[in-house]
C-alpha cells in the first residue's frame, strides 16, 4: 500500500512539473518585454558606461521594447555590449513576467597615457587599453614622455604581442607599485619616460624631479623614496632639492 502511494505521489509530482513547464512555456512565448532595467556595476559614481547609451546600443540589434521573450536575441545582445572596450562583464537574463535584466561592470582605468604624438589613452590594471571618451574623465596617474604605441584594431592589451617593443608592460608594473602604495599615490602625480627610456616621477607637490631610471630594484628604490618623503618632511621639506635621484644602488642623490 505505502508503495502505491509512493508511486502515485511520484506521477503527480511529476504531471504538476511537465504541467509548469508547458505553463510557463506557452506564456513566455506570448509574453513581451514589459520592463528593462540596466545595472552598471563600478567604483565611482559616474563612469564611461550610463544607461541610457547602452539601451542605445542594444536597440541597434533588435527592437527590444516590444520583443517577446522568445524572440530575444540574448547571445547577439551580449556579444554587442563586449564590442564595447569599456566593458569588462555583461550578462543578460528575464523574468517570467517579462523583466529584461542586463548587468554590466565597467573596467577600471589604472592610468592615463599620452604617447610622443600628444594622443591618449587609458590602461586598466589587466593592461587593457581603452580610448579616451568624450563623457567621462578619470582622475588617474598621468603617464607621458618618449611612449611608442602602435596603431590599435578592436580591443588591445599591452600583453599582446604587438607591444613587446614597447615601454608599455613596465609602464603598467610601476602605475600599479605607486597605485599600490597609499603614501606614494598620494605624493605622485605623473610619470615620465625620457627620450634614454628612463622613468622619472613628478610630485603633487614641489618643483623637484624624481629620476627613477630603469625598474631594476624597483621595491628598493620606491621604499628608499618613501622614507626619505617621510624624514624631508619632518625635517626641512622637499623645496631646497631640484632633484632627487634613485638611480645609484642603495643610495639617494639629491641636487639643489
Amino acid at each position: 500500500m505505502i508503495k502505491t502511494i509512493k508511486i502515485s505521489l511520484l506521477i503527480v509530482y511529476t504531471l504538476a512539473i511537465a504541467g509548469l513547464f508547458v505553463f510557463v512555456t506557452i506564456k513566455g512565448g506570448k509574453t513581451k518585454v514589459s520592463s528593462t532595467t540596466i545595472n552598471i556595476y563600478r567604483d565611482t559614481d559616474k563612469g564611461f558606461l550610463n544607461t541610457d547609451s547602452v539601451s542605445s546600443e542594444l536597440k541597434t540589434i533588435q527592437n527590444i521594447d516590444s520583443a517577446k521573450l522568445t524572440d530575444l536575441k540574448i547571445s547577439s545582445l551580449e556579444d554587442m555590449l563586449f564590442r564595447n572596450p569599456y566593458v569588462e562583464e555583461a550578462d543578460i537574463f528575464t523574468g517570467i513576467k517579462g523583466e529584461l535584466m542586463v548587468n554590466m561592470k565597467e573596467k577600471k582605468p589604472l592610468i592615463r597615457i599620452f604617447n610622443k604624438k600628444s594622443k591618449g589613452y587609458y590602461i586598466s590594471g589587466q593592461g587593457d587599453i581603452l580610448p579616451l571618451s568624450k563623457n567621462y574623465s578619470a582622475r588617474v596617474l598621468v603617464v607621458n614622455g618618449y611612449i611608442n604605441i602602435p596603431a590599435q584594431k578592436g580591443h588591445n592589451n599591452v600583453y599582446d604581442t604587438i607591444y613587446d617593443k614597447t615601454s608599455l608592460k613596465e609602464i603598467l608594473a610601476l602605475s600599479k607599485k605607486i597605485n599600490g602604495n597609499d603614501f606614494l599615490k598620494a605624493q605622485i602625480n605623473q610619470i615620465y619616460l625620457n627620450s634614454k627610456k628612463e622613468f622619472e616621477l613628478i610630485p603633487e607637490l614641489g618643483n623637484q624631479t624624481i629620476i627613477l631610471g630603469n625598474l631594476k630594484k624597483l621595491d628598493i628604490k620606491l621604499r628608499n623614496l618613501e622614507a626619505f618623503y617621510k624624514q624631508a618632511l619632518l625635517e626641512e621639506g622637499l623645496n631646497k632639492y631640484r632633484t632627487i635621484n634613485l638611480k645609484f644602488d642603495g643610495q639617494i642623490v639629491c641636487a639643489k
